[in-house]
């Protein structure tokens, strides 16, 4: 009891910390609960060991199978007592119809069995994936607007909707956190949201979530809530018009890179601290055409440079060295910034190839400034 209350309470405090920082957090998810896909290692940036520990395919989770008590309080449920057990329940859970489990689900909810609400949870999000659920998902939303549900039952609504995220899911969640007033709750759902758009189930970008939230970006130019977390959550999804959008938001105006982090336009202010969570490198070849700009203080130039320094791949790592290859001397500065954020050993590896090889700088003072800067990166170890 003692060790799932430490857990829970660290859980909590992440979850505040996700939302200070907005930072990218849920792991890709697997069809079953018990195998981790190669790409939710610890390096991946959807992986994040805090939330892995609760899915009960990891081992934090598995030296904890006795007794569950409910969030929040409520009956206690007996864990299953093996892997193969859970993972046999589970197996048996994904054979029934989405409408059956969904019921299922809602008794569990209404019981307060954990153990099982997990597993299901799991199983259900796995079902709604698949075409043909629009009527279950229009009943967990009727669910979550009922006053008689306390906060914790919502909290378990939303993070059914978290794991399943797809665009109907994500609409759900979205219309919820829209019509609601400033409130738990509407925390709750603007934290679900960039859950959902750092879901890599399936072990991938989901760049169709994007347009739902365009759809309503800049609806209200004054909710900065609101504004950050639909922007930071059309970075995640990545798509190649999310990215466009952003960065026409960014350069509203035409404003310098101050002017922006001042504040003024919330939204462009918004665009721009998102644009630095985007990892999907399908977009890359977008931010690099920004980089053509001439002048270096240039918004959009800017904003590209920091999303492709801060993405963590090797394509961003090529589309910035093609840069500095041709970039003036009044560029070191950036070119020392942007690549001190490179940390993945196969982008260093090529950096360091192509200057040993003596590829051809425009500036040498741009190569000298790289060639240092490489030295005192500590890659990160695999």
């Amino acid at each position: 009891m003692k060790k799932l209350g430490f857990l829970l309470g660290i859980a909590s405090l992440f979850a505040t910390m996700v939302w200070l920082y907005l930072g990218e957090e849920a792991p890709p998810a697997s069809v079953s609960p018990f195998s981790r896909p190669q790409p939710g290692s610890a390096h991946d940036p959807a992986f994040d060991p805090v939330l892995e520990g609760a899915k009960p395919h990891s081992s934090a989770a598995r030296g904890n199978e006795r007794e569950t008590p409910a969030r929040g309080g409520g009956k206690s449920s007996a864990a299953f007592n093996s892997v193969k057990a859970r993972q046999e329940h589970f197996d048996r859970l994904v054979e029934q119809s989405a409408d059956s489990l969904w019921s299922y689900w809602q008794q569990l909810l209404n019981d307060h069995q954990v153990a099982q609400l997990e597993m299901a949870t799991y199983a259900l999000a796995h079902k709604l994936r698949q075409p043909g659920n629009e009527e279950i998902y229009s009943s967990i939303a009727e669910v979550l607007r009922e006053s008689s549900r306390s906060t914790d039952q919502k909290r378990w609504l939303v993070d059914l909707l978290t794991e399943t995220a797809t665009s109907e899911a994500l609409k759900v969640v979205l219309n919820e956190a829209v019509n609601s007033r400033p409130s738990g709750l509407q925390r709750l759902l603007l934290e679900g949201i960039l859950k959902m758009t750092n879901n890599r189930w399936g072990a991938r970008f989901h760049p169709e979530l994007s347009p739902v939230l365009e759809e309503i970006w800049n609806q209200r130019p004054g909710d900065w809530e609101l504004l950050l977390t639909v922007a930071t959550g059309i970075a995640n999804a990545g798509s190649e018009r999310g990215a466009i959008l952003l960065l026409r938001a960014v350069a509203n105006g035409r404003p310098t890179l101050t002017e922006v982090e001042k504040g003024k336009n919330l939204p462009a202010l918004a665009a721009l601290r998102a644009l630095r969570k985007v990892r999907n490198p399908e977009v890359v070849p977008i931010l690099a055409k920004e980089l053509t700009h001439a002048d270096l203080k240039d918004v959009v130039f800017m904003a590209s440079g920091d999303a492709l320094a801060a993405m963590g791949r090797t394509e961003a790592t090529e589309a910035l060295l093609e840069w500095a290859k041709q970039a003036p001397g009044e560029a070191t500065p950036l070119v020392e910034k942007w690549f001190r954020q490179i940390r993945d050993s196969v982008s260093l590896e090529r950096l360091h190839k192509d200057l040993l090889q003596n590829k051809p700088f425009h500036s040498e003072q741009i190569k000298e400034t790289l060639a240092v800067t490489l030295k005192e990166i500590e890659p990160v170890v695999e």
